[in-house]
């Protein structure tokens, strides 16, 4: 489980104090606060151990950027330690020298008390704890799908070729085309966008909803592709998942814009945290593309118009169909 965080929200600190005796008298000072950058920066934290909703003492977290390179391994709550002041609602600190503060770290120093456990309603749910879905709903993307890039989270439509894009088998790697596709759904009901829900293929994956066309490969990773696939991680178009609630087709649209990504390798996307597959350029794909768009594709990879799906680069895991890829969707 990885949570996605801004410079500002997390940082290094060099002491941190107790004031006063008992609640709500108490106060915690923490100094020599530094962020590790600005709002603009994308960092990650991700748990790799005794995972759960809410931060916690024993849990290990990783920190990295945007292009994957580790900034601390190891990361602990340290709430314990702070007589419960060392996290609330908006803030934690970890035994490592780190703090965390969704509000963002607004100065050298930094005071905690009783009141600022609970936070604000706007940022927490006045419990004293700071739940994993406070840290991601602390940012917030306009609507479409929005993959995550060299220059932080970005809106597909925003995305230009030469933009470089987190990819999760070759790290950020340049886009080589992008095609888009407008769709009259009254004339090509079939071709409806499927909307996977939060949540609905793991504990917060997706982080929110997204929607992609019908024949998008998503990978499905976990126990159940041991049992019922015997694969560690696959490949399984949108529509085999179709559940009816966490993951239903969007039948109420008459339009809808795809926006296609295209590499030299076929690659494995991450939309706020669904990773999914980039452009593959077999036949039903290009099917869909009109005459202008798909001329633009076989002008920058002429090799496809001589050999069509022929030419296509690899999958990037192996796909599964039919009656195995529906069991996923179902125990979603």
């Amino acid at each position: 489980m990885a949570v996605q965080i801004t410079g500002n929200m997390i940082g290094t600190y060099g002491s941190a104090s107790l004031n006063g005796t008992n609640p709500p008298n108490l106060e915690l000072t923490v100094s020599g606060i530094t962020p590790l950058g600005t709002s603009d920066d994308i960092y990650y934290l991700e748990v790799y151990q005794n995972p759960s909703d809410t931060f916690t003492n024993g849990q290990f977290w990783r920190l990295t950027d945007a292009d994957g390179n580790v900034i601390m391994e190891g990361l602990n709550p340290d709430n314990n330690n702070y007589q419960n002041m060392g996290a609330g609602d908006e803030h934690v600190l970890f035994q490592n020298g780190y703090i965390l503060d969704i509000s963002g770290l607004d100065g050298a120093t930094m005071v905690y008390t009783g009141a600022d456990e609970v936070a604000d309603p706007d940022s927490g749910n006045n419990d004293g704890e700071l739940q994993v879905t406070e840290v991601e709903d602390a940012i917030c993307f306009a609507a479409g799908s929005v993959l995550r890039t060299g220059l932080g989270p970005k809106p597909i439509e925003d995305i230009a070729v030469g933009d470089l894009v987190w990819t999760a088998d070759h790290g950020l790697q340049p886009v080589r085309w992008v095609g888009t596709s407008h769709i009259d759904l009254t004339r090509a009901p079939d071709l409806a966008p499927i909307e996977i829900l939060r949540g609905a293929l793991d504990h917060h994956v997706p982080r929110r909803p997204v929607l992609i066309s019908p024949q998008h490969r998503v990978l499905v990773t976990g126990h159940r592709v041991q049992l019922y696939a015997g694969l560690e991680e696959v490949l399984v178009p949108a529509r085999w998942l179709v559940n009816g609630e966490t993951i239903r087709q969007r039948t109420d649209l008459t339009e809808v814009t795809y926006v296609h990504l295209m590499f030299d390798h076929h690659e494995l996307l991450d939309s706020g945290g669904l990773i999914s597959e980039s452009f593959f350029p077999g036949a039903m794909a290009l099917d869909t593309l009109d005459e202008a768009t798909r001329a633009e594709l076989f002008r920058i990879f002429p090799v496809l118009r001589l050999f069509g799906e022929g030419a296509a680069v690899p999958l990037a895991r192996p796909e599964i169909r039919g009656r195995v890829a529906a069991l996923f969707g179902r125990a979603a």
